[in-house]
């Protein structure tokens, strides 16, 4: 197995397993603020978790940039 393979395999389940559960939460509140509770929908339906994830974690990293720059 090869080095580039290992480490893909290492991102995908980061990606997949552990920011979802790290960064969702915080993650759905502030979508919610944001959409005034448009999305993400309730639990049950059909969203993607990651994407909820991620865009926290922008915001995390946008945050950080701006707390940086002042």
């Amino acid at each position: 197995m090869a080095l580039d393979e290992i480490i893909e395999a290492i991102g995908k389940g980061i990606i997949k397993y552990v920011l979802p559960r790290v960064f969702y939460w915080p993650g759905w509140v502030i979508l919610k603020l944001f959409t005034f509770g448009h999305y993400p929908p309730p639990q049950p339906s059909p969203h993607t978790r990651e994407c909820v994830a991620v865009f926290f974690l922008v915001l995390l990293g946008i945050g950080a940039c701006i707390f940086w720059y002042l």
